[in-house]
């Protein structure tokens, strides 16, 4: 037998160590069955396997060391089981490796440091685990790596790296994605990472990463996504990032990034949310950003950002979110608004807005949430809400709001 397919059932029970006496067998398929029990170690004898598949199980104990016997091997998946104690160093020797899935376990200690003699390595995962330590340098070495996940699951403890990224990982010109998210990660994002041209997906999010964001980022010409949101990031919002044309995600939220909102992220086209609250920004909201005509969340609350709300917002025709509560933002909210028919919620709270609620609001049929309160708006309020069959939540307290509570709200 040279092929055993049995995924996708309901098999039971434990992996028969008899399945050694199989010794032409090459590919060996059991995922998304209810197998438990431990991985036989007798499967080491298998030296021509090149493709295991035993993820979605509920298989239990360690990874047999006998593993790395597996000379062939091209493809290792055990994702999704229950394993536990830490990974087997010789899974190291598998020098013809192409793709290792370990992710959603409990496996803990370190990341062996001879992964890096993987040289034909694609795909690593090893995320949702319990693993310490800090990112062996050596995995530098893994020249054809193009997706490389090391990140940590909040809901299942997940892993919790520590010390600095190491600059050599801006040796991995293969590399597509990168995910290093939600570990104890420290220190400064290095800038060596700019030198990842194929780079698609960066994401560093949850950690406690420091300094500037590295202007080298701009020579991304082929990300669409970059997460750096939640960590302890300083500076400027490098004006570079405005030559990222492909990015589609802007996560920089809650830092302590300072500065303006450069004009340049106008020219980032193809972006659909721009999340950059919780930080210190100051000055104006560019009207460069009513360039972004693909946008649909864009979040700057909680800020310092002062000057009025540009009329040009009125041109993103997508917006599903407006969120420029907690600033400094004066003057009035601006008739062109109306135009954002798909807008579902506007948050405008905890400014300095003044003058009337715009009549012009009506245009905003699918409005759900207006919320207007601790500002310095003043006159009546307006009829229109009740031709908003979609609104849910109007908060207008702490303003100059007189007169009449109109009928369309009563009821």
């Amino acid at each position: 037998m040279q092929k055993l397919l049995l995924y996708n059932n309901q098999l039971q029970g434990t992996i028969p160590p008899s399945l050694s006496d199989c010794r032409s067998l090459y590919f060996l398929a059991l995922t998304y069955n209810r197998l438990h029990g431990s991985i036989p170690p007798e499967l080491g004898c298998l030296t021509s396997l090149k493709y295991i598949y035993l993820g979605a199980n509920n298989l239990t104990a360690t990874i047999p060391h006998s593993l790395g016997n597996f000379s062939a091997l091209v493809y290792l998946e055990l994702a999704e089981n229950d394993l536990t104690g830490t990974i087997p160093p010789e899974l190291g020797m598998l020098t013809d490796l192409q793709f290792l899935s370990l992710f959603t376990n409990n496996l803990s200690g370190t990341i062996p440091s001879s992964f890096g003699n993987l040289s034909k390595l694609t795909d690593l995962d090893i995320s949702e685990n319990v693993l310490t330590g800090e990112i062996p340098p050596q995995l530098s070495q893994l020249s054809s790596l193009q997706y490389f996940d090391l990140s940590n699951n909040a809901l299942t403890g997940g892993n919790n790296l520590t010390g600095s990224i190491p600059r050599s990982l801006g040796n991995l010109s293969a590399l597509v994605e990168l995910t290093l998210e939600k570990n104890d990660l420290t220190g400064a994002i290095p800038p060596e990472l700019g030198m990842l041209t194929q780079l698609q997906v960066l994401s560093l999010w949850g950690n406690n990463l420091s300094d500037n964001i590295p202007r080298s980022f701009g020579n991304l010409s082929k990300l669409s996504d970059l997460e750096l949101s939640g960590n302890l990031l300083t500076g400027s919002i490098p004006t570079k990032l405005g030559m990222l044309t492909h990015l589609q995600t802007l996560y920089l939220f809650n830092n302590s990034l300072s500065g303006i909102i450069p004009s340049s992220l106008g020219n980032l086209s193809k972006v659909t949310e721009l999340y950059l609250f919780g930080n210190y920004l100051q000055g104006p909201i560019p009207h460069e950003l009513g360039m972004l005509v693909d946008l649909k969340y864009l979040h700057l609350f909680t800020n310092n950002l002062s000057s009025t709300i540009p009329s040009s917002l009125g041109n993103l025709s997508k917006l599903v979110n407006l969120e420029l509560s907690e600033n400094q933002l004066r003057g009035k909210i601006p008739d062109s608004l109306d135009s954002l028919q798909q807008l579902n919620n506007l948050y405008l709270e905890q400014n300095k807005l003044t003058g009337e609620i715009p009549v012009s609001l009506e245009g905003c049929q699918k409005l759900e949430v207006l919320q207007l309160s601790e500002n310095q708006l003043s006159g009546k309020i307006p009829e229109i809400f009740g031709s908003l069959q979609h609104l849910r939540y109007i908060y207008l307290a702490h303003n100059k709001l007189t007169g009449e509570i109109p009928v369309s709200l009563e009821g």
